[in-house]
């Protein structure tokens, strides 16, 4: 993507105000300057009160103390369930990314992830309160979406429902600390009391188009118009205001 690129899709998101934070994301293995450098357009080009997330592959303490200096203030790891069993990554490296990335006065997110059928509650649970535990500042949960032709492509999938009632259990469980949320391409909303919608553009590893807001990514507008159609009255603004969620504001904000 280029600056320019990159300029015009945050130009065009945060025009209206109520998006809090943008996350840049890449694949495991990718240039760190070029990550850097993306750092600093979105930092010069995002409002100051729009938190500016990365979502990378395993990072160095000097790596991290240098994206916090560029503008980032959270960022997104994962230990995964079956890290380093089915995955070639080693566990202990991605808590060593997290421990760099706090050490640098990075906010940690992180998910439980990928829930197959095969994971039991006791290995979920593990999984979470032990993200709880090393200080990540907000949980969600998602499910594995098996991929034909792969080695996992036919070990099953947990339904919608299965996932909704895992978020709910972890958000119960730990609601006077956790921020537990639904997934990026499953919305849960006020079904299952989460107040956040993730919109997604540009290119996505998991997205086969070119363009995630056309498929599965979705757009802002369609964010807010699902907060809206959950019963959400309200929404929150980057500054910490909020301006009433109704049909006048969805028309103003283009999201109709």
């Amino acid at each position: 993507m280029s600056d320019d690129t990159l300029r015009d899709y945050i130009g065009r998101i945060t025009e209206h105000g109520d998006v809090t934070v943008i996350s840049l994301m890449t694949i495991h293995s990718f240039d760190f300057e070029d990550l850097l450098g993306a750092v600093r357009v979105a930092r010069e080009e995002a409002p100051e009160d729009v938190v500016i997330a990365v979502n990378t592959g395993d990072l160095t303490r000097q790596q991290c103390i240098s994206l916090r200096n560029a503008g980032v203030g959270r960022a997104y790891h994962a230990i995964r369930l079956g890290e380093g069993d089915v995955t070639r990554l080693n566990p202990f490296d991605r808590l060593e990314t997290v421990r760099n990335l706090m050490s640098a006065s990075i906010g940690v997110v992180t998910c439980t992830e990928p829930v197959g059928p095969e994971d039991s509650a006791r290995e979920i649970v593990r999984s979470y309160l032990g993200s709880e535990k090393e200080g990540f500042i907000h949980g969600s949960v998602a499910k594995r979406v098996p991929v034909p032709g792969t080695r996992m492509g036919g070990c099953g999938e947990i339904s919608d429902r299965r996932l909704m009632h895992i978020a709910s259990v972890l958000l119960l469980s730990t609601a006077w600390k956790a921020d537990v949320s639904a997934p990026v391409g499953y919305y849960g909303g006020f079904y299952g009391g989460f107040g956040k919608v993730y919109a997604e553009y540009a290119g996505n590893p998991r997205d086969p188009k070119d363009y995630s807001e056309k498929s599965e990514g979705r757009t802002v507008g369609w964010a807010r118009r699902k907060l809206f159609e959950d019963g959400y009255s309200k929404i929150r603004k980057a500054d910490g205001s909020t301006v009433p969620l109704d049909r006048g504001y969805l028309r103003m904000t283009g999201s109709l």
